[in-house]
């Protein structure tokens, strides 16, 4: 039975301890078997009350305003002003533009990339691959931004994340859903995935920096990153935050019970301190802990330099 429903009416249990046993993901690899301890469908009698619990506090909440529930700290992993990027990267493209691969120009998006190709929509006023952003949450209240970040989600699935990020405590996992709703409201998560690969950078995309392809051993999908393709100073750092976003919601569609981590390979191979970007890793670090948590199974980093292991 979904937790949502045993919010309202169940048992109580003391038998078991949530979340405990759960094996370590190199323990996982070794035996070629995935641990299901605490994933939807897999969930001791503790750990449905405790979904109950969970679900019971968010329903007492429905009906408020977001902006008046209180969550944790929405933290900031670099500070910058991204609207004042955007407008120095505008101001580039316009004015001194240059070619970051071959065919892709600094800051030229995907649709801009197409639109040169001719590659339009005969539907579209202009030509546009996609139509032009409506917001479909209707107001402001938790309920109606809740399920606008479901999205492709089983609802237990996306609050277990949650609970198992901060050990089953509710309060603390109660509060850091908040901010991540709240996260995905300040970042216009919605209006990203409703324009998708179209409004991402084109060198980013052209270069294939990062992408899905295969599965592990444990069935998980696994995403490939090739650091060599990638520098810094070739797109503006919000494209690179909503490329990550963009690719974070996407991998949600390749994610179903008891798959719900991704395997992730750092390939290293002629890396230099030109690939470095510190903001992005901090940005991406951040991503992974307080906003989509529990999404990384395990992270393979291929063919290091011998100072990588410091890091």
């Amino acid at each position: 039975m979904s937790g949502i429903f045993k919010a309202i009416s169940r048992q109580r249990s003391t038998v078991d301890v949530a979340g405990a046993g759960r094996e370590a993901i190199t323990t996982q690899f070794s035996k070629g078997r995935l641990d299901t301890c605490g994933v939807y469908g897999h969930l001791t009698p503790n750990e449905e009350n405790l979904l109950a619990d969970l679900w019971e506090r968010i329903l007492s909440d429905f009906d408020k305003p977001l902006d008046s529930i209180e969550g944790d700290p929405i933290a900031r992993p670099v500070e910058n002003d991204d609207d004042l990027d955007r407008q120095k990267a505008k101001g580039i493209q316009e004015s001194s533009p240059f070619e970051v691969i071959e065919g892709c120009m600094y800051n030229q998006s995907v649709a801009e990339k197409c639109k040169e190709l001719g590659i339009v929509s005969e539907s579209g006023a202009d030509g546009e691959l996609v139509p032009k952003f409506e917001s479909q949450i209707p107001d402001g209240t938790l309920k109606s931004v809740f399920w606008s970040v479901v999205r492709e989600d089983h609802p237990d699935v996306l609050i277990l994340r949650f609970l198992r990020a901060r050990k089953w405590d509710l309060e603390k996992s109660y509060k850091m859903a908040i901010a991540a709703i709240k996260w995905r409201i300040q970042e216009h998560v919605e209006e990203i995935v409703w324009y998708g690969d179209t409004a991402n950078d084109a060198s980013l995309m052209w270069k294939g920096v990062s992408y899905a392809h295969g599965k592990d051993k444990l069935g998980q999908p696994i995403i490939w990153s090739g650091s060599c393709l990638h520098h810094q100073k070739d797109q503006s750092y919000p494209q690179l935050k909503r490329y990550l976003i963009w690719m974070m919601e996407t991998l949600r569609q390749l994610l179903a019970p008891p798959i719900e981590r991704v395997c992730l390979v750092m390939d290293l191979t002629d890396h230099s301190n030109a690939n470095m970007d510190w903001p992005f890793v901090k940005t991406f670090l951040k991503f992974l802990e307080a906003y989509y948590p529990e999404c990384l199974g395990i992270c393979i980093v291929y063919n290091g330099p011998w100072w990588f292991s410091g890091v």
